[in-house]
């Protein structure tokens, strides 16, 4: 059998490249994880089929989603750490780099391949063995939370590097797979820590926080990414929050109302969650929001509190809304 042995990330992505670059013939990937950077990895993405593990700290889900708005057809499939790159008639590549910045570029990780012939590889038997799930939007939805939560336990692994340019809040909005959120306008920000949050800040060896708010279930859930809206004018305007933990609000506290029922806690700048959603300042999005909120009597500390229901926004929101986001030059 002819191989070729590709000893490091550059000789591996310029062959990986050549492989892949016939878009008309079937190209399969099959890795262990799919990280940042991984659609500039891939020449014509467009109908590729990609096989990864779901795994927090392993898997990027912005990855996964730039990939999927490309045309690529991606599965999960559990306990997955092989590293295949598979060109119909072209040839194959076996070896340890993953669909990873880390992992195809140079300064990187130390990496080894080998190039064989397409045919020595039985890649629809292999496939068959994953048991995979063609990605959905639900299963996506997931990974995010569960990578939020693990970059919350090991901020030392938030990184710079490959930082992409935020969405425009139109571009989310048209997005099968957008990553959801919960909106949390408020009025009062003379909060003070409340004794069972400042016992959980210190248990988890924390003197201060960055942020914390009270509000219902769903404007305090952990792992979620959180738009939060400050009324006053000229003050903190549109901005991502993250809830690390909650406590209850003890009914006999003055910070108590139905409306306030939960105390969260945010314990890392944003920048440890990774890229959020969109971008919160756009200037139209900043419009739209204003003129929402409005329309939809949020005008008060009370109403705010109120509005909406559990943090969700409906269907009928989003409808709103991107009315509003188009009357203020908002593209979709």
């Amino acid at each position: 059998m002819r191989f070729t042995v590709l000893e490091n990330s550059a000789r591996i992505l310029e062959v990986v490249t050549e492989l892949f670059k016939k878009g008309t013939r079937r190209r399969v990937a099959v890795v262990a994880y799919v990280g940042e950077g991984a659609l500039d990895l891939l020449p014509k993405p467009d109908g590729i089929e990609v096989y990864c593990w779901d795994q927090p700290g392993g898997t990027n889900p912005n990855a996964i989603r730039a990939l999927i708005g490309s045309g690529a057809q991606v599965h999960f499939a559990q306990r997955l750490h092989m590293k295949l790159y598979w060109a119909e008639g072209v040839g194959a590549i076996v070896g340890s780099a993953n669909l990873s910045s880390n992992g195809l570029k140079p300064g990187g990780l130390h990496e080894l391949a080998v190039r064989l012939p397409a045919e020595s590889i039985r890649v629809d038997a292999l496939i068959a063995k994953l048991d995979a799930q063609r990605v959905t939007p639900a299963m996506l939805t997931s990974l995010e939370q569960r990578t939020i939560e693990y970059r919350s336990r090991n901020p030392s692994t938030a990184t710079s590097r490959g930082r992409r340019r935020l969405p425009t809040f139109g571009m989310w909005l048209k997005d099968e797979f957008r990553a959801p959120f919960a909106l949390f306008p408020y009025a009062d920000d003379s909060l003070e820590l409340i004794p069972a949050s400042r016992k959980e800040l210190e248990r988890r060896g924390f003197e201060d926080a960055p942020d914390f708010w009270t509000g219902v279930a769903g404007k305090t859930t952990t792992g979620r990414w959180i738009l939060s809206v400050d009324m006053h004018p000229g003050r903190n305007g549109i901005y991502w929050s993250m809830a690390d933990f909650r406590v209850l609000v003890p009914r006999s506290s003055p910070e108590y109302t139905a409306y306030t029922t939960h105390f969260a806690v945010q314990l890392h700048k944003m920048a440890v969650y990774g890229d959020p959603p969109f971008n919160p300042r756009e200037l139209a999005f900043k419009k739209a929001m204003t003129r929402f909120l409005k329309l939809n009597g949020v005008l008060t500390s009370k109403s705010a509190d109120r509005f909406p229901k559990d943090g969700k926004l409906t269907k009928q929101h989003l409808a709103q809304l991107e009315q509003c986001y188009r009357k203020f030059g908002g593209q979709v």
